[in-house]
């Protein structure tokens, strides 16, 4: 089976010309092609641009098994094979009722998702593909899609971070972790930087795959001679399109954070969102996603940033965030979540210094690499590892504790991994068991307070897709009150639909906290769903 064969790109604008003559106004479908405006010619780095003439077709099947994840099934050492298993049986028994032609296919082992390919040629296939796809019950979405390349625009700032050779060491430089790049290319590996890095490049024989100065940047600041996790396994592979085979390679390796650096700001929460919310919480890796760099233009973050599940990362430095850093959402989620070094200095390059939300990402995902090896519970945890970023973060010198700024573009701070290592015990696990579309539930945590002594706090949970795609986010909100019943610290606004919170407050007296965390609305889950609260104290003068 052939999966995103790469083609000269002469005849880019046949597939624009492509418009389904049916079911166009079909729920089922949405189209994900990109528009003329937004295309740009071979090289050119500041747009998508098209990698073939084919259109795909991505389907989401009806499941009617019980979805399992990584969390919720008994034997977590057998969890893939159980998996693979189901959904080959699952896959192919639709496929067989489909009967539809096509040029070429990509059937998900992890997932239900089936890719067919239509070449330029095969306009009247692809047409009647869709008219039959969208008349079948068993099918619930239909992603039309071009193959498209994301835009290469994401383009000493360890210690900003709070990574010190020492701290490295000490942790053991991430040793047998197993980190995923996820890039428009695959890295290098005859560079300098790279010349000892312990990496696996995706080499199969129906993928072309395309080296880039971009990818063997980022695996040089990830995993290079002077990088974050020098001894970390990294997986490289090359995205063209959507990510489903991509990230269903990662998973048959292992791979337990993976770095996402590439563009692709349309405003939307696509196929490429949603198949990251659903591999998140589903087999617990953690995405380290860029925003983007169109903020001076006022442009969208990222698509893949979007999505629920990630830890969206944007660009600054210990005074301030980057102005280039994206930060617009088309629904009100809160963009960057932490802000990682704008700038880093790597040899082998033209150019020694490097900036970038793309190089701050690549920060970040190094910090997680070292945070999972400091204690291999949080390998497949994603929320909680997103709690103790967040709330580990260290404020950048314009944001105040009172006035909660990370809605401002800088998210909760700079990452800073000797926080996360200092305060890792700080970090809760509570559970709503609630039924499916009950309300009412609330925890407390009991803390105490010293008169000066200020507190940061995030929860973070996750967020599952329904049998439709759509995102099931049960909204949290969080409130401390002494015992005399005064507030001392709330979330700014309880209705923001995102997967976590934060707040900020300093103690005017010593006192006893109850700190709550309250559901808003109904639960839109009927598994029970675990959050983590994760604190840091400092004093008045403290970072």
């Amino acid at each position: 089976m052939i999966k995103k064969v790469l083609f000269s790109c002469s005849l880019i604008l046949s597939l624009l010309l492509i418009s389904p003559s049916t079911g166009a106004s079909n729920s089922k479908i949405i189209d994900e092609r990109h528009s003329q405006e937004e295309l740009g010619e071979y090289g050119d780095t500041s747009k998508v641009t098209l990698a073939s003439d084919r259109t795909n077709l991505l389907i989401k099947i009806k499941e009617d098994e019980f979805r399992y994840t990584r969390e919720t099934y008994h034997d977590k050492d057998n969890f893939k094979s159980y998996q693979k298993d189901k959904y080959k049986r699952h896959n192919d028994k639709f496929l067989k009722r489909m009967k539809i032609e096509y040029d070429d296919i990509y059937i998900s082992k992890y997932s239900s998702y089936i890719e067919l390919s239509f070449n330029s040629t095969s306009t009247n296939k692809l047409n009647e593909a869709i008219q039959k796809l969208s008349s079948y019950d068993f099918v619930n979405k239909i992603y039309i899609q071009d193959d498209y390349r994301p835009a290469e625009k994401l383009g000493g700032g360890k210690s900003w971070a709070g990574v010190t050779p020492t701290l490295i060491s000490d942790i053991n430089q991430g040793h047998n972790l197993r980190i995923g790049l996820l890039e428009y290319g695959i890295c290098n590996t005859s560079n300098a930087n790279l010349a000892n890095s312990r990496i696996t490049c995706r080499d199969e024989f129906f993928v072309i795959e395309t080296t880039t100065e971009h990818a063997t940047l980022m695996a040089s600041i990830i995993v290079g001679s002077d990088g974050i996790a020098p001894q970390a396994l990294l997986y490289s592979v090359q995205m063209i399109g959507n990510p489903v085979g991509e990230i269903d390679w990662l998973i048959d390796n292992d791979v337990t954070v993976c770095n996402v650096s590439i563009g692709d700001g349309t405003g939307s929460y696509s196929s490429s969102s949603r198949y990251i919310d659903y591999a998140a919480s589903t087999y617990g890796i953690t995405f380290c996603c860029a925003v983007g760099n169109d903020g001076d233009e006022n442009g969208y973050v990222s698509n893949m940033a979007l999505a629920y599940n990630c830890i969206a990362v944007g660009a600054g430095t210990p005074n301030s965030i980057t102005s280039y850093t994206s930060t617009l959402t088309p629904n009100g989620q809160i963009r960057p979540m932490v802000t990682g070094p704008s700038t880093v200095v790597v040899s082998n390059f033209d150019d020694l210094y490097h900036s970038g939300t793309s190089v701050a990402t690549a920060v970040c995902t190094g910090v997680v690499a070292l945070i999972q090896r400091y204690n291999t519970e949080l390998r497949f945890n994603v929320a909680r590892v997103r709690a103790l970023l967040m709330a580990n973060a260290t404020e950048l010198a314009y944001q105040s504790f009172e006035s909660n700024d990370y809605y401002d573009g800088g998210g909760t701070g700079m990452i800073n991994l000797q926080n996360c290592i200092n305060n890792f015990n700080i970090c809760y696990e509570i559970s709503n068991s609630y039924a499916l579309n009950s309300t009412g539930f609330a925890y407390n945590i009991i803390k105490v307070l010293n008169n000066g002594e200020r507190w940061r706090a995030t929860y973070s949970t996750l967020v599952y897709l329904d049998a439709d795609d759509n995102p099931m986010l049960t909204n949290y909100w969080m409130e401390a009150i002494d015992t005399e019943e005064r507030i001392i610290l709330e979330t700014n606004d309880f209705t923001i639909n995102d997967s976590f919170e934060f707040t900020t407050g300093t103690a005017t007296y010593y006192c006893q906290m109850s700190f709550q965390v309250e559901q808003s609305g109904y639960k839109m889950t009927s598994d029970p769903e675990k959050i983590y609260i994760a604190f840091r104290a400092a004093p008045v003068n403290g970072v």
